[in-house]
């Protein structure tokens, strides 16, 4: 998919916010929960974010919200329900050590990570959305994020 140059600068800097932002995360504290009911939100997280790779490896994946020029649209597994089962993931994953212990820069970069996940997942509809005829098909019997919610 050819994207016009502040498409491609959006894309560029949305999905390196985000990955900056996983990082940063990743060095400021503990990755587990150690309650049990958010480490099970967590194993859940985790385990969807697998699921979501597995059956988008059919279409190509991409870290980018950039389609590729011989991707499929994925509507199967947890594309069945959500759209962006991979955001939900990574949301499930990190919310957890957030109520564990809400540190302040953890709180900073996980707000600034919900808010770019939210920007990348309408930019990223509004490319599939060009780029596959049935996409606005798709959307209407999915929930982008959280089932019966959003």
């Amino acid at each position: 998919m050819n994207l016009t140059q502040k498409e491609q600068w959006t894309n560029n800097i949305l999905t390196l916010i985000q990955y900056s932002m996983l990082l940063v995360f990743a060095l400021t504290g503990n990755w587990v929960a150690h309650n049990l009911a958010l480490l099970i939100m967590q194993i859940f997280g985790i385990g969807l974010g697998f699921w979501a790779i597995m059956v988008m490896r059919k279409s190509k994946l991409h870290i980018a919200p950039r389609p590729k020029t011989q991707a499929i649209l994925i509507q199967s597994g947890p594309y069945k329900l959500i759209r962006h089962p991979m955001y939900a993931a990574i949301l499930l994953t990190f919310i957890p050590l957030i109520v564990e212990n809400p540190e302040p820069l953890r709180l900073i970069v996980f707000f600034i990570l919900f808010g770019n996940l939210l920007l990348k997942l309408h930019f990223e509809e509004n490319l599939l959305t060009r780029f596959f005829p049935t996409y606005s098909v798709y959307k209407k019997s999915t929930y982008r994020l959280l089932p019966y919610v959003y």
